[in-house]
């Protein structure tokens, strides 16, 4: 199977891969089902989608954890023909109030409907067995017969959220040829077979596990595997009980791996290659190979790939950045000005490689210049050979455990329970990314923080405070100056962890 598996709808491709190989088998943890037992539930689910009054390209949000409900429920909304936008569940409600503002959908999916969100909300915790459940736990009787097959493959298949670098996350709106085209291009980089396991223990609402992996592996015919949640200990168990061949990673849990899994628990694996990878970890789990990348949600959710053998090393001197050697069929890049170090700006030769814009509160926004370019927000430099470094965000970011942190989110809650003016920023870097903390004008109550913490996400709570006299401001409009943030004097560190 090769990457031009494109105009066609995500139902269609679906369809036509169960039909050719029924037996393709989905495993979340250590339950199965088949490809075609999937879509039949799916089926079922869809119907009582459009039984709940959802009709092809109403706008939906989907929050929910990895488990086969979540696969045969982003299924079902794909067979209905529905805009599916998947959220982060993790978000506390105040932001999702903030992004839904935006996103406006007319129903929200989710494992339970207890949430505090204004649109309606009906319960897919039965979606495994093609039941939806409404407000009152009442099942959802069927309406009409699915109605995505007959979309345009140009339409919107659905919605990925950035994680938001210092601002509110945005919507990127992803089209059915995105995902076929992005599913083809790993099937073809990988040479995934129908006789491969692709396996992602990743959260399927992000790009890695639901592009690469369950595309790809869909396009290619080959089994998919998933896990509810990641773990260092269970990892290496499963990959070698469910003879996986390729894997699909990212940083935070390839640093985990590296450092704190035993190579013996990896002894009889059948891995042959994985996304995401150094020298390092290809030789301590003795894996032949991986292949690194470039890209994001935005541009295509891959622009640029290099395969690199374990004998190689692919670091470059930045530490995290890989030089990427090819960019993807279809895609041109340049660094602004045409230097050699700059903004990454990528342009797509047709629709449907690229994402398809940013979710607006007055519509749909390309976010391309005059000529077609997408300005990446990514600094670059060209390497020896001219590939393509990957240095840093050229925005203010901070990325903990893999996960953006909203910046400008948190430091309204902080600054609210605190009483004072905050600004998250960060303090060293490890192999799991940014070490977050917070800087604050005058004293700082640690009790009144830890009673609102559980209410954070792990990847939203800081290491510690810095208590300052001042925050560094801009002249003009009093905007905090992060990058000044290390070199203010800071009168007192609290270490959060000394507190608890």
């Amino acid at each position: 199977m090769t990457g031009t598996a494109v105009n066609c709808t995500v139902a269609a491709l679906l369809r036509d891969t169960a039909a050719a190989r029924p037996s393709l088998r989905i495993v979340v943890d250590d339950e199965a089902t088949t490809l075609a037992e999937a879509l039949d539930r799916a089926t079922e689910f869809a119907r009582r989608l459009h039984g709940a009054g959802l009709n092809a390209g109403d706008r939906v949000a989907m929050l929910a954890p990895n488990d086969h409900s979540f696969i045969v429920a982003w299924i079902g909304a794909q067979l209905a023909g529905l805009e599916i936008a998947l959220v982060n569940v993790d978000l506390p409600d105040d932001l999702l109030d903030a992004m839904f503002a935006i996103l406006k959908p007319v129903a929200v999916l989710a494992p339970i409907t207890s949430r505090s969100i204004e649109a309606p909300q009906y319960d897919m915790s039965r979606a495994a067995d093609g039941l939806l459940l409404d407000a009152n736990g009442q099942v959802v009787d069927t309406g009409g017969e699915p109605q995505g097959f007959d979309r345009p493959s140009d339409s919107i298949a659905g919605y990925m959220h950035t994680s938001g670098t210092t601002g509110l996350p945005k919507f990127c709106a992803q089209t059915h040829d995105y995902f076929s085209s992005l599913g083809g291009y790993v099937s073809d980089i990988f040479e995934l077979t129908p006789d491969d396991v692709v396996y992602s223990p990743l959260p399927l609402f992000h790009i890695n596990p639901l592009g690469y992996a369950f595309m790809g592996a869909m396009i290619a015919r080959a089994d998919f595997h998933s896990s509810s949640k990641f773990s260092v200990s269970g990892y290496w168990p499963k990959v070698v009980r469910d003879q996986a061949t390729v894997l699909i990673l990212h940083g935070a849990p390839l640093s985990l791996l590296k450092q704190h899994s035993d190579p013996a628990a990896a002894a009889g694996h059948r891995v042959r290659a994985t996304f995401f990878g150094d020298q390092e970890f290809l030789q301590r789990f003795a894996i032949p190979g991986c292949i690194t990348a470039y890209g994001s949600t935005e541009a295509g959710g891959i622009t640029h790939t290099r395969r690199w053998s374990a004998d190689e090393p692919c670091l470059e001197p930045e530490g995290q950045s890989r030089t990427v050697g090819t960019i993807r069929p279809g895609l041109e890049w340049m660094l602004e000005g045409n230097d050699s170090t700059g903004e990454i700006l990528v342009r797509a030769e047709r629709r449907g490689i690229l994402f398809d814009g940013y979710l607006r509160p007055e519509g749909l926004d390309s976010s391309l210049d005059a000529e077609g370019w997408f300005h990446t927000g990514d600094l670059g430099r060209r390497s020896d050979d001219g590939g393509l470094v990957f240095m840093e965000r050229a925005s203010e970011s901070v990325r903990v455990k893999g996960e953006y942190v909203p910046l400008e989110h948190l430091e309204g809650v902080l600054s609210a329970a605190l009483g004072a003016d905050t600004s998250a920023w960060k303090r060293g870097v490890n192999d799991l990314g940014d070490e977050l903390v917070v800087y604050v004008e005058g004293a700082v109550d640690l009790e009144r923080y830890l009673e609102i913490e559980p209410s954070l996400p792990n990847f939203m709570r800081p290491s510690a405070f810095a208590e300052v006299a001042a925050l560094p401001r801009d002249t003009g409009v009093g905007k905090v100056q992060r990058r000044r943030l290390g070199d203010t004097e800071v009168t007192r560190w609290l270490e959060v962890a000394k507190a608890r």
